[in-house]
């Protein structure tokens, strides 16, 4: 462990970074988080060890072993820092928690890759969150998981507590070094923080520096030193190859800039990073308006200059599809659901989409939904046989999902991660995503569902659902 000890020792030699002076001075629960800051550095440098000299494997129990948010509690516009500690895992998803009338969900907001690891994410909820963070590793016959939850609670009123003002003479002050926080400090007036963040942008000139108070930028650079206080409001060009398309057509969506260090996309309830000048190329299954954002910082708030601009691309025949896609939403008259369940359907070649054969059945007095699920794309090829009458079919996936043979009298209804942020999905009857499809069950269909886990890959499926005319 000699190795540990010198690391360590570089890392208290070479910690450059200059706290306040004492009448701005950390209180023993920031000192604890600066402990504990350093101690997740030692973590890592342990498991790096770990897997130099043998020690234990990525085929262990995966285990979320901490998941905090520092601080919990936030000022609206405010960021907080989101740390995680995880054995064993392949990959990690940090996902938001929500609940509405058809039940609970949740939805991706970062992918992370990586075994034994620990990480942090920095976010600016606008509302009281719950974050989920779900890790697994792929096992023999399907995935391991764990997973843990934190909620950071959004005071929108200006305070972190019932004793502040919007206007407070002291506030929380938040610094950024090359996009990771350093500092957090309570009850500090704005000059205490406006000198010691810029005490900490000449310590460590060759870094980007951001700080804020009170939930705004008082201060950034870049790596030269050069302040960045007087920023040009970016420009913003944004368009569609086509406003008008069919269902699951391709659109290449194409935008440039000026003076824009950063931007990001939103639809539906979705919102990515993507590159200051590009385009990305969609597949819109309903209407959607795609807004774009950009801004002139590089922080994790929205402090700087900012732009944004929108398209709306209009599907024909938006929100039914079967047959000749003229059927209309029926009443709320079925008598419960029957749900397939697939992570992919099999493909051929380096196709994406795979295929799935769905051969249905129906008993006279049965009323029911068929819901297909998946996580990849699939083509659900759907076998009808005359008098068996369906209601209503619903697609459900994180990427999207199309349906063929039906008849044109079936209404469907589809959800998926790419086009409007709401899917839930299982391909077994066990696991967080199982738990999340069964709560999006019980709030359409309350104890009146019945779910087929088709497998991790399937290629035809037998479902008895509907009723015979």
């Amino acid at each position: 462990m000699s190795y540990l000890r010198t690391v360590l020792v570089a890392l208290v030699l070479g910690f450059s970074l200059v706290m306040p002076s004492a009448a701005s001075a950390a209180t023993t629960s920031e000192l604890q988080a600066q402990i504990n800051a350093l101690l997740a550095q030692i973590a890592v440098l342990q498991n790096q060890i770990t897997q130099q000299t043998g020690g234990s494997s990525s085929t262990g129990t995966i285990r979320v072993t901490s998941f905090t948010a520092s601080p919990d509690r936030i000022r609206s516009g405010e960021s907080t820092l989101l740390s995680w500690s995880v054995q064993n895992a392949e990959s990690c998803d940090l996902r938001i928690e929500y609940s509405s009338k058809k039940g609970y969900g949740s939805r991706l907001v970062k992918s992370f890759f990586g075994s034994n690891s620990y990480s942090s994410y920095s976010v600016s909820p606008s509302s009281s969150t719950t974050y989920q963070l779900y890790c697994s590793r792929q096992i023999s016959g399907g995935f391991a998981s764990d997973s843990r939850s934190v909620t950071v609670t959004v005071n929108t009123n200006g305070s972190n507590n019932s004793g502040s003002s919007n206007n407070p003479r002291t506030a929380t002050y938040y610094g950024y070094l090359n996009g990771s926080q350093f500092i957090e400090t309570r009850d500090s007036t704005e000059s205490e923080a406006l000198s010691n963040c810029k005490l900490n942008a000449r310590n460590n000139p060759y870094s980007s520096i951001r700080c804020t108070w009170n939930g705004r930028e008082i201060y950034s650079a870049g790596s030269n030193g050069t302040s960045t206080g007087n920023r040009n409001t970016p420009t913003l060009s944004f368009y569609a190859s086509a406003d008008r398309v069919s269902a699951g057509e391709g659109v290449t969506l194409s935008w440039y800039t000026t003076d824009a260090q950063r931007c990001w996309l939103q639809y539906g309830s979705n919102e990515q990073t993507i590159s200051v000048n590009g385009s990305l190329n969609v597949n819109p299954y309903q209407t959607t308006t795609y807004k774009i954002g950009c801004a002139n910082d590089s922080g994790t708030g929205k402090d700087g200059p900012t732009v944004d601009r929108s398209v709306t691309v209009t599907v024909k025949n938006s929100g039914s599809t079967g047959g000749s896609g003229t059927a209309t939403p029926p009443s709320n008259s079925s008598q419960g659901a029957a749900v397939v369940g697939v992570y992919e359907g099999t493909r051929s070649g380096s196709d994406r989409e795979g295929k799935v054969y769905v051969n249905v059945s129906g008993n006279v007095g049965q009323n029911r939904d068929l819901i297909l699920t998946a996580y990849e794309p699939v083509q659900w090829i759907v076998n009808v046989p005359n008098g068996v009458i369906i209601p209503r079919v619903i697609l459900m996936g994180y990427h999207n999902q199309r349906v063929t043979g039906l008849p044109s009298s079936v209404y469907v209804e589809k959800h998926s991660y790419e086009s409007d942020g709401q899917y839930q999905y299982s391909y077994q009857a066990s696991g967080d995503s199982y738990r999340n499809l069964a709560n999006w069950l019980n709030g359409l269909y309350p104890n009146n569902w019945i779910f087929q886990p088709a497998g991790y890959s399937a290629s035809s499926v037998n479902v008895n659902v509907g009723y015979k005319g």
